[in-house]
This record gives structure tokens, C-alpha cells and sequence, in this order.
């Protein structure tokens, strides 16, 4: 069943509504009917930002939240779903190995359909390879947040230099730049018996909420693997910014700029890829990166997959969970794009710049007049538009979690998981009043569908707890523009104002062999570590009023 609490917020604010969706909203609530709780809405069929707003936050609010009773086995859609693109990227594979033939035969006789293709495909390459030069000379290797193909629950960094690492065989030639770091010297000092990676075929699956309905893929990687798939990430990401101009570090707000430019004077479109890093297949990576580079990102990714038990050779390339992914589909998406625009007369660093042509992992955005042709681009390489989120025409756009409706945000507030702390219930009370900024502030009209809600989550904070103050610091207090609400305090000409904030589990560093502490500190995990995630407690603190 919903929480009782979290049903109490979603009945206020369907009831101040007042419409037909917020009626029926009701009724399920009513009913138990919860599919009904979050079914999308088409923005088109809306002809005022206010009207989307008031629906699209209904229907927002509990998309994402976990465990959301629907009677659906969402870890056995999610199987299905691996092993349907699967079968997606072996077709583009068949067809990408008989493209690259023909590329490889310079003698060949072509129609003037293949002529222009192999010269589009070209051009692709030609981008990919003046972005990523040379190969770099050395790699750091750094270890991630999550977990890898062994460390399955402990994930700090002195938990995965105490067990014994995991590696693909064709990674084993990381082998010898391993043995000279920390890392390694802290196992052969203090578990020797674990000093010798263990082969394994690749990666496991496992899966993530994307959102009440679905579960995300992703996979995990072996250790040493990842920890030097990391650094390659990295310098993609640098690449990118230095060449292209693609800065992944600010990237979602510069889309999300750049959307809500567009849905006020249509210049550009937004396109969305379903399932993107799970269609980049094999072959159109060796298809389109200089072979030296394909060979570097070859030998550090999984070739298998382990799904329940059995072992899947993989016709993806790499999935998420892997270290570079993420940027390895920014630079091939991207190369499309700017391949596509530069057919079409454009200069394509000009569109960067100009906030026209950007890209954000699967996210893209570009000139609305050549919205067909990079569409038709990504298909033929066997990626799928997400024909749902993708906008070209009309007064809507989103991209990197911005939706925007003639200018006016229009995003509605997600709940991950029902609110049980002073500081949860803090943060759905400011997701739903941030949720009420229009293009000119808080929208009065937004505010009074909000206000019975937001009051009640503010019920559910101990009064002790109820610290006020800007919206600049974030969920460490309850939001308000009224300054005659926040708990401040002024000396040496310094004010401060009161906050609530997490007291993080933490554990001694002594806790792990002398070796693997040393090693752990030099790598920057300090005196103690904090699990991921893990809060025992918060506290009230005095915090610098930032100017």
C-alpha cells in the first residue's frame, strides 16, 4: 500500500487543483489504482503552461517512487529488456561489419545512396579522430563510488583494497601499471594470498528504479577494470570540454538553458534516446573510433555479462556501470550531430557556442531545421528516438531534467521514497514550492494549488527542527523568502543562520590493516571513512549566510 503520509500530500494537491485528471487522480487514490498515479501526459495537448503545471504535477510526484505497488515483476521486465537489445545491437552489428567492409575497399563501385553514406560515416570518423588525438601516455587509476564485481556490499575504498581484485583477461595487461601503486603494494604487504587479480569473464547485472514502473540495467564491473576505465572517462571528458566545447561538468544546466530558449522561439529541438548506452553496439564503435583508441576501450571493457547465474557475450559495447561510458556515447552522439549540421552548412563550434548544438550523454540538442536529419542519423546507427520525449515543433521542451513550456518550468517534484526524517520532509516541502517558480518567481497561482500540501509537510517536522531560510542553501532548511523567519545571529560582521544537517556514520580508518590504511589515506579517503549513504542522526548548525 502508499504511505499513508505521501497519500495525504498527493490528495491536497489533486483536490486544490481542480481537474478533470486531478478527479480522476482522486479516484485511484480512492480505488488503490496506482498504474493511474503516474501515467505520462502529452504537453500538446495543453494550451497554457499553468494547465500542463497543475497535471503534470500530479502525475510527476510519485513516478519514481520505490516499491510503488503496481503487481508487475520489475526485475524480470528489466531481464527481458537486456536480452531484447541485445538482439538489437547483433542486427546492428551484422549491418555495421558489412559497412565497415565496404569502407575497407577503396575500389569498391557505388550507387550514389552508398557514396553519400560511406562519406556521412566518414565524416563521423574525422570528428571522433580529431577529438581524441593520441593515445595517452599513462593512466591513474581511481577507484569509484559503487561496487564492483566482488565487492558486492562494502564499497569504500579501504573495503575494495582489502579483497582480492577482479579483472577480464583481456585487461590483465593493466596488470603491470597496477602492481606499481598503492593498492597493490598495500595487498602483497598485508594479504598477500589476495595479491593476484582473479580473472573472471566480465561484468554482472543489476538493476536500478529508474522510476515506479521500470528498472534500469546496469552492470558492475570487475575492479581493476573499472579502476582504470575511470581514468580514461576522464580524460573523454576533458577532450570533449577542450575541443568541442562540451562541458560535461555544467553540461545539464547549459541544456536546460538552452530548452527553455527553445521553447519560447522553437530555434532548437531536444531529442531523447531510449535505452542509448545500451544500443551503442560492438561494431559501431570499431566502426567509428580510430583503431588504437578501440583497442585502449576494447581491452578495458566486459565481453560477457553474468545475468542469474549465466554468462551472456555481449553484442553492446558497454553499458552503465562502466567508467567511461558515459562520455563514450557524449563523443559518438555528438560526432553525429555535428556531422549532420556540418552537411547541412553549419559551423558546428558556432552552434556550440551559441547554445544550439549541445550534448549530454543521450541527450542532444540541436538546431530545430535539422531535427529530422540527426534523428534519421541516430537510427541508422541503431539507436531509438524517444519519440515521447523528443520535441522539434510546438511550445515545449526538456532535456537534463528541465521541462519547459513557452519558457515557464513546468518540472513537477519527484519522490524517491516516503519521507520519514525532519530533513526528507524538508525536502519534499521545498521540491513542491520550487516546483512553483515560473519564469518571473513563485507564481502566485501555482503557490495556492501547493500551499495545503507544503503546510501539511511542514506538520510533520518537529517545531525544533523548523529552521527557515534561502533557497541557495538547499534542503538544509525549510525554503521561505521572509526573513523574519530564519533563526540568525550576526558577529564580527559575519551573520550566520541556523541549519539542519546529516551526521554521516563514520569509522576509523584503524579499522582496515595498517597497510591498507596508509594506502587508503594517500588515495584521499582521510582518517575515517563514511559509508555511502549511511546517516545516524543530524544536528543544528550555524551556517555563513552566503551573500
Amino acid at each position: 500500500m502508499l504511505d499513508h503520509q505521501l497519500e495525504r500530500v498527493a490528495s491536497l494537491i489533486a483536490d486544490a487543483g481542480r481537474t478533470p485528471l486531478g478527479d480522476a487522480y482522486l479516484k485511484a487514490l480512492k480505488e488503490r489504482e496506482y498504474g493511474h498515479l503516474v501515467k505520462s501526459i502529452d504537453p500538446s495537448t495543453y494550451d497554457t503552461s499553468f494547465s500542463y503545471w497543475k497535471d503534470n504535477l500530479l502525475t510527476s510526484l510519485l513516478r519514481k517512487l520505490d516499491g510503488l505497488p503496481l503487481g508487475r515483476d520489475l526485475e524480470r521486465e528489466a531481464i527481458e529488456k537486456f536480452l531484447s537489445l541485445e538482439r538489437s545491437n547483433a542486427a546492428t552489428n551484422r549491418r555495421m561489419r558489412d559497412l565497415r567492409q565496404l569502407l575497407l575497399c577503396p575500389t569498391a563501385i557505388l550507387e550514389d545512396d552508398e557514396r553519400r553514406l560511406v562519406e556521412f560515416i566518414n565524416s563521423v570518423r574525422k570528428e571522433i579522430d580529431a577529438l581524441l588525438g593520441p593515445l595517452p601516455r599513462d593512466l591513474q587509476g581511481r577507484f569509484g563510488k559503487g561496487a564492483t564485481f566482488h565487492d558486492k556490499r562494502h564499497v569504500s575504498i579501504p573495503d575494495k583494497m582489502s579483497s582480492r581484485p577482479t579483472v577480464t583477461s583481456d585487461a590483465r595487461c593493466f596488470i603491470q601499471l597496477w602492481e606499481s601503486t598503492w593498492w597493490a603494494r598495500a595487498l602483497c604487504q598485508d594479504f598477500p594470498d589476495r595479491s593476484e587479480p582473479q580473472t573472471v569473464r566480465g561484468n554482472r547485472f543489476a538493476t536500478v528504479n529508474k522510476d515506479s514502473t521500470k528498472k534500469r540495467g546496469i552492470c558492475i564491473e570487475p575492479g581493476l577494470n573499472v579502476f582504470y576505465q575511470l581514468p580514461v572517462g576522464r580524460l573523454l571528458k576533458a577532450l570533449l570540454k577542450d575541443r568541442w566545447k562540451i562541458d560535461l561538468k555544467l553540461g545539464q544546466q547549459y541544456h536546460r538553458s538552452a530548452a527553455m530558449q527553445g521553447s519560447r522561439d522553437q530555434t532548437v529541438a531536444t531529442i531523447d534516446l531510449s535505452d542509448a548506452s545500451d544500443l551503442i553496439s560492438h561494431e559501431v564503435v570499431k566502426l567509428l573510433l580510430p583503431r588504437k583508441w578501440f583497442e585502449l576501450l576494447n581491452s578495458l571493457r566486459s565481453p560477457y555479462t553474468q545475468v542469474e547465474g549465466k554468462w551472456y557475450k555481449l553484442e553492446k559495447f558497454s553499458s552503465m556501470g562502466n567508467g567511461f561510458t558515459f562520455e563514450l556515447e557524449t563523443i559518438i552522439f555528438a560526432a553525429i550531430a555535428r556531422s549532420t549540421a556540418k552537411a547541412r552548412g553549419f559551423n558546428p563550434l558556432d552552434l556550440t557556442k551559441q547554445g544550439r548544438l549541445l550534448q549530454y550523454g543521450d541527450d542532444c540538442i540541436c538546431p530545430s531545421e535539422i531535427f529530422g536529419d540527426v534523428t534519421s542519423a541516430f537510427k541508422f546507427f541503431g539507436f531509438v528516438i524517444n519519440e515521447k520525449k523528443s520535441y522539434s515543433m510546438g511550445p515545449f521542451r526538456e532535456s537534463c531534467g528541465g521541462d519547459f513550456y513557452l519558457g515557464d518550468p513546468v518540472r513537477g517534484h519527484y519522490v524517491e521514497a516516503p519521507p520519514a526524517t525532519p530533513k526528507e520532509w524538508m525536502g519534499l516541502a521545498n521540491g513542491l514550492r520550487r516546483s512553483c517558480f515560473d519564469a518571473y518567481g513563485l507564481c502566485p497561482e501555482r503557490w495556492m494549488i501547493v500551499r495545503d500540501a507544503w503546510e501539511y509537510c511542514v506538520s510533520r517536522i518537529p517545531k525544533t527542527c523548523r529552521l527557515y531560510g534561502p533557497t541557495t542553501l538547499g534542503d538544509c532548511v525549510i525554503h521561505s523568502e521572509y526573513t523574519e523567519k530564519w533563526t540568525t545571529k550576526t558577529r564580527n560582521w559575519c551573520r550566520s543562520i541556523k541549519t539542519l544537517q546529516p551526521r554521516p556514520v563514520r569509522i576509523d580508518i584503524d579499522k582496515w590493516a595498517p597497510s591498507v590504511a596508509l594506502a587508503s589515506a594517500l588515495y584521499g579517503s582521510g582518517s575515517s571513512i563514511s559509508p555511502r549513504g549511511e546517516i545516524e542522526g543530524y544536528y543544528q548548525q550555524w551556517t555563513a549566510l552566503p551573500l
